[in-house]
């Protein structure tokens, strides 16, 4: 009889929107400042191949990429006063 081994759980932390695009915007921040090059241009720098490919370095870009998805949906989300709801307008 073979033992059945129990399903492994993968950790989850459960957070605001508002303080996951915070903690995107700050990583991203700390990386730009650590390699003085602002996102995109060290994401294309990969793209042509000027500079290797790290961990590092593919973990800031994916950083980047999903900040850029997340305030092209909702530009102002994170932002206090700000809401995602439909508006209603009166005439």
């Amino acid at each position: 009889m073979v033992a059945k081994e129990s399903p492994r759980r993968i950790p989850v932390r459960k957070m605001s929107r508002e303080a996951f695009l915070r903690e995107m915007r700050e990583s991203v921040l700390k990386y730009e400042r650590r390699y003085e090059m602002n996102s995109q241009d060290m994401a294309h720098a990969l793209e042509m191949g000027y500079v290797r490919e790290t961990s590092e370095l593919v973990k800031w870009i994916q950083h980047f990429r999903v900040l850029q998805r997340l305030e092209e949906k909702t530009p102002t989300a994170g932002t206090r006063g700000t809401t995602t709801k439909q508006s209603i307008t009166v005439d």
